[in-house]
């Protein structure tokens, strides 16, 4: 699991199978979504955190996280 704050926001990197024991979908300002492996879908979630408050923290979960850490 990685942890980036971008404007005292955290944006979480977590593999699927642990994506369940951090948060539920349910919490109010939470934002999860699937991260298809693109360095530009990431910097998206970067943008729209340094223009925004929307959102309290947003988890990004991966299939096996060792095989993105390359597009970072």
């Amino acid at each position: 699991m990685y942890k980036i704050y971008i404007n005292d926001t955290p944006l979480y990197l977590i593999e699927a199978a642990k994506r369940e024991d951090i948060a539920t979908p349910e919490q109010e300002g939470l934002l999860i979504a699937r991260y298809p492996g693109s360095a530009k879908f990431l910097l998206n979630y970067a943008d729209m955190l340094e223009k925004s408050k929307r959102f309290d923290s947003i988890i990004l979960y991966f299939p096996d996280l060792k095989n993105y850490r390359k597009t970072f």
